[in-house]
């Protein structure tokens, strides 16, 4: 039997040397040499001549590996484990999604301190303005319009609902005084505008417009 085939998970018997009468099953053949898993679990190389294949009578199993099954304990470490991983990997996305909202936050926080800003700023202007106006009824009881300041004439023409900006009609005069030649008919929309930049009028009335609307 010792020249018969021998192959992986053959139980065998050591037929000769010190370790004679050592029994194991063949993990590895390794050309005229094996490794032996024994009973105790240990490996150990033996030469293929000195092994004989051991016969299982009808009435024995064939030894197989015992896989080892988790214990309380060990599942409870997996468990733990599986926890801890679980935490570092919800606290990483915690933070990735933190730098990315950062940016968007402060972004608010800018627009929101803007507009904040600028509600104050409206606020003070039309307090003043308001100032301005109930101060343009009395200083229109106590001095002539002709005396008046632009600021006042305007703040008095807001209040008798009479504008302070020009008209078309008014641009299409200044136009005519300051160039006679041109064709003011064909002067419309941008081309208009265009003119007035270039001529430089202001788009609002001037203090002897206002005097003049006021005094009708």
């Amino acid at each position: 039997m010792a020249n018969s085939k021998k192959q992986v998970g053959d139980r065998v018997v050591i037929t000769g040397g010190p370790r004679k009468g050592i029994q194991g099953i063949i993990t590895a053949v390794l050309g005229v040499k094996v490794n032996l898993r024994l009973d105790d679990g240990t490996e150990i190389p033996a030469a293929v001549a000195w092994l004989d294949k051991i016969e299982l009578q009808s009435d024995q199993q064939p030894i197989q590996e015992v896989e080892s099954s988790p214990t309380p304990e060990t599942e409870q470490v997996d468990s733990a484990d599986q926890d801890q991983d679980s935490c570092s990997g919800s606290m990483v996305e915690n933070l990735i999604t933190h730098e990315e909202i950062m940016p968007q936050i402060e972004a608010s926080v800018s627009v929101a301190q803007e507009c904040e800003v600028d509600v104050v700023t409206i606020a003070r202007k039309q307090k003043r303005d308001k100032v301005s106006e109930e101060g343009a009824d009395d200083i229109s009881e106590q001095k002539p319009i002709t005396k008046m300041t632009v600021v006042e004439l305007q703040n008095l023409a807001k209040k008798r609902d009479i504008s302070i900006a020009r008209t078309k009609a008014d641009f299409l005069h200044i136009i005519k005084e300051l160039e006679p030649e041109c064709d003011t008919e064909s002067l419309k929309g941008p081309a208009l505008f265009k003119k007035v930049s270039e001529l430089h009028i202001s788009r609002l009335r001037s203090k002897k417009d206002l005097v003049e609307l006021l005094l009708i």
